[in-house]
């Protein structure tokens, strides 16, 4: 099986991501699986986009751990200063549980020079939670689709 001509996998390997407080946190890759153009960066954990086009962003994640929150939205954000909120992937209003699965599928065009990232949102009164490192739970892709 081939991989698709520009695609980037990644994952948290064996390591949580700890998220508290109500601001947007960047979704940390622990591990890149593949990037067949380069286009992510694993410093700032953004994909640099490196010509224009439609990508498809996929993601699935498993939050644990899951205190004083009242609501978690994970979401695509244009980077800037401050990041952009661009795409809802997921939201979950969260009543009683500790751990939850969120993720999504959404395409979208992007333009050279832009870069974007994965955050997650925390609302609550003191809220965090735990992204599990379990790679049968979280994982995420950004795929070229096609030029503009």
């Amino acid at each position: 099986m081939s991989l698709p001509v520009n695609s980037t996998a990644m994952d948290r390997d064996w390591y949580d991501q700890s998220i508290s407080g109500t601001d947007p946190v960047v979704l940390e890759q622990v591990q890149v699986l593949w990037d067949t153009q380069g286009d992510y960066n694993q410093n700032n954990f953004q994909l640099d986009v490196v010509d224009d086009g439609v990508r498809l962003v996929d993601i699935k994640l498993k939050l644990k751990d899951i205190t004083d929150c009242t609501k978690i939205e994970l979401g695509l954000y244009k980077k800037d200063s401050p990041d952009i909120f661009w795409f809802i992937i997921d939201s979950r209003t969260i009543t009683t549980q500790t751990q939850i699965q969120m993720g999504g599928a959404i395409t979208t065009d992007m333009y050279y020079g832009e870069s974007y990232c994965i955050s997650i949102k925390l609302t609550g009164s003191s809220p965090s939670c735990t992204i599990d490192h379990d790679t049968t739970y979280t994982a995420w892709t950004w795929t070229f689709l096609h030029q503009l």
